[in-house]
């Protein structure tokens, strides 16, 4: 008998909970999704959540920063709802260790590298760093994945160990690019995707790194466990299927991933 009253109290209390979130939307709007994302995606995934909110009225925050260091600080119990990571290994490591909802795991996109240089005294584009070349910056290859493809990029022409010296490492791309941009390096090997929308300079060369000089980058995201079930974190990834967030890809350089 107790029992029973327990379970019609229980389902009186969900039902009451149910008419509120009808009466009162707005409560449901309030639902706030948390993102971690890669260094190299965060320009890109704003104007996506710009359309998002535009269409939904709900809120997103976004961090960005390093791969490596994203994986630590969800490692470490940061309140984040989703990663979207730079390569494919933290995803599917967050998944096998219970931090990360394996049945979301998925690839977002496909990222490309590009080289940054400037003109010679002729207005000729350097095709490559070489012994004789200024500074270059790259991201960390140790915590973020396209500093890792630029290192097999530099290897492949035989000149990674010859210019350790001259390499600037940048804690995530976006500090690479700044390194370029701010004239502290005179070559930089950054994401497409930072140089897709920007206007440069007519002395700055950019040159797109053929995919077969380094591994695939393959960017894969996973729902974190706090976020399980969230109406939210379903209604984005909803979202993130549609022709306009396919549209925002191709606009900064990126091929859309796939479940």
């Amino acid at each position: 008998m107790k029992k029973a009253l327990m379970l019609i109290r229980h389902r009186w209390k969900n039902l009451a909970l149910l008419l509120l979130a009808l009466a009162s939307p707005g409560l449901i709007r309030a639902e706030t999704l948390h993102i971690a994302v890669a260094s190299n995606f965060a320009d890109t995934l704003r104007e996506i959540v710009s359309a998002y909110e535009k269409e939904t009225g709900r809120q997103v925050l976004v961090s960005s920063g390093s791969t490596g260091k994203l994986y630590a600080q969800i490692k470490n119990g940061a309140p984040f709802d989703y990663f979207m990571s730079a390569d494919a290994l933290r995803p599917e490591l967050l998944a096998e260790e219970g931090d990360g909802v394996a049945a979301s795991l998925h690839t977002y996109a496909i990222g490309r590298l590009a080289f940054l240089s400037r003109r010679d005294d002729q207005g000729k584009c350097p095709k490559a760093p070489s012994h004789q070349s200024g500074k270059v910056a790259i991201a960390n290859p140790a915590i973020a994945p396209y500093g890792l493809a630029a290192e097999q990029v530099l290897k492949g022409f035989s000149v990674w160990e010859s210019l350790q010296a001259k390499l600037v490492r940048g804690e995530n791309i976006a500090q690479a690019y700044q390194f370029f941009y701010s004239g502290n390096v005179s070559m930089a090997y950054v994401a497409k995707s930072q140089v897709q929308k920007r206007s440069l300079p007519e002395s700055v060369c950019v040159a797109v790194v053929s995919a077969e000089q380094h591994q695939p980058i393959v960017q894969k995201a996973v729902v974190l466990k706090r976020a399980d079930g969230k109406v939210a974190m379903d209604e984005f990834l909803h979202f993130f299927e549609t022709k306009v967030v396919r549209s925002i890809l191709e606009r900064y350089g990126y091929l859309a991933g796939s479940s």
